[in-house]
């Protein structure tokens, strides 16, 4: 009497090197923190990091580097929401994911306010990390502005400058970033610097053997 145990992943010897494999499907719930999914947008493959998986009603994944250059607002906004990048994020970007990752992603909520108050909270599909999200505190932002994510490795630096959710909320305008290093700070929200798109696919997301959301 052997014991029948389902096998989620392995390793393999590949030139003499262990290489992780994955079976031939499984659920996004089952994916380990720091895995890495591949989303087609606009006809590519596109890699991003599963971030969450307890905040949220699904997994929340962040896109591995950046995925686009642009200003947070033409303007000077005190709130992400009505910022350009929050329009882009939710038409131009959302509309160019492939239809099947598109149909697997569900609405995240945050607080959009300096007081964590249920009339506002916005709930949308597509958005940026806020510097709360990456465990920075102390900063002139809104004081909740969604969990700390249990994976804090893609803070790491990536070289170049890259937007948060969080507007200044002391200083009209203004916004905060992460830095090439890693660390944050804040600028007028017209300058343009990278963006890293995140969203959260249903618990029940089929991912494939070549790691595709599907």
């Amino acid at each position: 009497g052997g014991i029948s145990r389902k096998v989620t992943k392995g390793f393999v010897g590949v030139a003499g090197i262990a290489r992780q494999y994955f079976p031939s499907e499984q659920k996004a719930s089952d994916l380990e923190l720091g895995t890495e999914v591949y989303v087609t947008i606009s006809g590519s493959r596109v890699p991003f990091i599963v971030v969450d998986k307890s905040h949220y009603t699904g997994i929340m994944l962040l896109a591995k580097n950046i995925y686009a250059t642009m200003a947070f607002d033409s303007d000077g906004t005190l709130y992400f929401i009505q910022s350009d990048i929050f329009k882009w994020l939710n038409w131009t970007f959302s509309n160019s994911i492939g239809s099947v990752a598109r149909a697997r992603i569900v609405n995240s909520t945050f607080c959009t306010n300096y007081s964590y108050r249920g009339d506002y909270k916005t709930t949308c599909k597509v958005f940026l990390p806020s510097m709360y999200n990456m465990g920075f505190r102390n900063l002139n932002i809104i004081s909740y502005e969604g969990p700390n994510w249990d994976y804090q490795s893609f803070q790491s630096a990536l070289g170049v400058t890259w937007w948060s959710m969080s507007a200044n909320v002391k200083s009209s305008g203004n916004a905060y970033y992460v830095l090439a290093n890693g660390l944050g700070q804040h600028s007028s929200m017209e300058n343009k610097r990278g963006i890293r798109p995140c969203f959260a696919i249903s618990r029940d997301s089929i991912i494939d053997a070549d790691m595709n959301v599907t």
